[in-house]
């Protein structure tokens, strides 16, 4: 009721814009300044409402044109680069899209490029250092230097640095499977701002040789000018263009001529040391309910130059993954394949939300379902509204909102307490995690849930992980015993061996206000380490099923 008055309010304050408009008879002049305050304050309260927290279709009472969820991307999020065969999409900087992702993230941006069988990259070359992850398909990819050409082939798990000002083109040489390449890059020149230069191009795109008038390319490549304007013309494809057998046989053998081996690291002495295929890999974590691959810059060199580690999880259908969190890096992860949920705890929200002033908070959760409307319910009272509604697909997935419970608060005093943030994840879905930040991944019952991730500020990060069989001592130096009690209020923590384990016998009791035997045989229950079987009541329309 409560959002079809502030509807009805609004219909009557644009009722006062057609008067005065003359669609209507006209008012009486002494009430037009009011009707004109009436729509400035009925406008205020609608900005207000979009900004706290998005504005909801008042019939449906779905999602408005207005994405929630600062830490998820969808296709729509992207910005496209389209070819007849493929297609190149960049998301823009993150924080564009909200100002919780502010920081050195943005000097990194993602981008995913998909080519079309039997087809032919244009080459070009960037203004910032790339970082190459092959998630499907085959191919092969050639970088021009001054000393010569370097020719590698492409694979799934396939890992290569491309230095900044490289000329590159590639093919995809499958007969049948696109080729797929997940893309971080790292701009050189104005963080967070890069662009791509093609040498080769009519319209789609531009050559950009086209720049330079016609005298100084007579001159340049002292060559007749209709002989140049033939070669700059002659390109009528877009950036992706479709090539013949022969032609992806030919360019796809192995090198006749070129510069390998006469390269400085990271390309000279071989194809091995260009690249690393993650899934090649041992599991550094692994059983039946999923494993975790990953590549240090220890394990690859060019990752040092980056500060990356590249991570691929792959969680069983059913499965999911411990409660973690990463303490120094912040994650770019895409999911390759499968479906599942993220859930995450989040205390920005929470304090952006202002919920950090009451003992209870309200939730709020939104389900991505194309063109389908939602309902929405909202109490009052001491504990509380709540907030459910369905917005269109791809606007940032699924999302539920929680406050976590903390400690009781006097005299106005602020208590810390967090958000449920909660995701819908289906193939080609980008999500971003805060260091710091505690998450769980949960595959659907029907499909494994593959994700590739990209932690940046990796030196000396650690995964800490918070359920399961995993001996952590360093928690107390993280994590004050404070903060203990609001986390398990937040989620069930569950396993032997994990970092409430390792707390002394008092220090359980005092974090827990329980006796630290039934700390000990609650968190002891689960004597799996990092995957475990996933939720066994899975309500109806949930995103991981």
């Amino acid at each position: 009721m409560k959002n079809l008055s502030f509807f009805f309010l609004f219909e009557i304050c644009l009722l006062s814009d057609r008067v005065k408009f003359g669609t209507y008879p006209q008012a009486d002049p002494g009430r037009r300044q009011e009707q004109e305050d009436c729509q400035r304050q009925c406008k205020e309260r609608y900005d207000e409402r979009r900004q706290k927290g998005g504005d909801t279709d008042p019939i449906t009472g779905g999602e408005s044109q207005q994405d929630n969820n600062p830490y998820v991307f969808q296709e729509q999020h992207f910005q496209t680069l389209s070819a007849q065969h493929g297609k190149l999409r960049v998301l823009p900087r993150f924080s564009d899209h909200s100002k919780l992702l502010r920081g050195f993230i943005n000097a990194f941006r993602f981008a995913y490029l998909e080519a079309n069988p039997q087809t032919f990259l244009l080459p070009q070359h960037v203004d910032a250092e790339l970082l190459l992850v092959v998630v499907q398909g085959r191919g092969r990819i050639s970088l021009l230097r001054p000393g010569g050409r370097q020719s590698v082939n492409l694979r799934v798990g396939d890992i290569i640095r491309v230095p900044a000002g490289t000329t590159t083109y590639l093919i995809n040489s499958d007969n049948n499977e696109k080729l797929i390449i997940a893309k971080l890059i790292q701009p050189i020149s104005t963080p967070g701002e890069f662009e791509p230069f093609f040498g080769v191009g009519a319209k789609n795109p531009e050559s950009f040789l086209r720049a330079f008038s016609t005298e100084i390319l007579e001159a340049a490549l002292n060559e007749k000018r209709d002989k140049v304007q033939r070669l700059l013309d002659a390109q009528k494809g877009d950036f992706i263009v479709k090539a013949s057998e022969e032609q992806i046989r030919a360019l796809d053998k192995k090198d006749e001529e070129g510069g390998k081996g006469i390269w400085p690291l990271p390309f000279g002495g071989g194809e091995s040391e260009n690249k690393i295929n993650i899934l090649r890999q041992n599991p550094v974590e692994s059983n039946e309910f999923g494993e975790l691959r990953e590549v240090k810059p220890s394990d690859f060199r060019p990752l040092e130059d980056f500060d990356v580690t590249v991570s691929f999880a792959n969680i069983t259908q059913g499965g999911m993954s411990t409660i973690f969190f990463n303490s120094k890096a912040i994650k770019i992860s895409v999911v390759t394949n499968g479906a599942g949920e993220l859930q995450m705890a989040c205390p920005h929200l929470a304090q952006e939300h202002g919920q950090g002033q009451q003992g209870r908070g309200g939730s709020q959760e939104g389900q991505g379902q194309q063109g389908r409307g939602g309902s929405q319910e909202q109490g009052q009272g001491g504990r509380g509204g709540s907030q459910e509604g369905q917005g269109q697909q791809g606007r940032g997935g699924s999302q539920e909102q929680e406050q976590g419970q903390g400690q009781g608060s006097h005299g106005g005093s602020q208590q810390q307490s967090y958000e449920k943030v909660q995701a819908r994840l289906t193939q080609g879905v980008v999500f971003v995690t805060p260091p710091g930040h505690p998450l769980t991944l949960v595959a659907s019952k029907n499909q494994n849930l593959e994700v590739l991730c990209f932690e940046i500020n990796a030196r000396n990060n650690e995964r800490i992980a918070l359920a399961g069989n995993q001996v952590i001592t360093k928690l107390l130096k993280i994590v004050p015993i404070c903060l203990i009690k609001q986390l398990t209020n937040f989620i069930l923590i569950s396993g032997q061996d994990n970092i409430f384990q390792q707390m002394e016998k008092v220090a359980k009791e005092l974090a827990f206000n329980r006796p630290s035997q039934e700390v000990d045989e609650t968190f002891g229950a689960n004597r799996k380490k990092w995957f475990f079987k996933g939720p066994n009541q899975q309500q109806p329309g949930r995103a991981y099923e």
